[in-house]
């Protein structure tokens, strides 16, 4: 049987920092709310597959990154 992947907002948090953005550079790119990203990021929210989409295209990662 297949594992279900569950969506990580500590994985965007690490792509960033390794991209050496910092959270309004991100949000920028991404053309989401400063405020919205961190809130993903401390996985206080889940983003809609818009948004996920958006942040992987941001970090030039595949939409995969960000699911464990």
């Amino acid at each position: 049987m297949a594992r279900k992947k569950l969506f990580s907002g500590r994985k965007i948090f690490v792509a960033r920092i390794y991209k050496e953005l910092d959270t309004k550079q991100l949000a920028k790119k991404a053309e989401i709310a400063e405020s919205h990203l961190t809130e993903i990021e401390q996985e206080k929210m889940k983003p809609s597959i818009r948004t996920i989409i958006k942040l992987a295209e941001a970090l030039d990662v595949d939409v995969e990154t960000f699911f464990d």
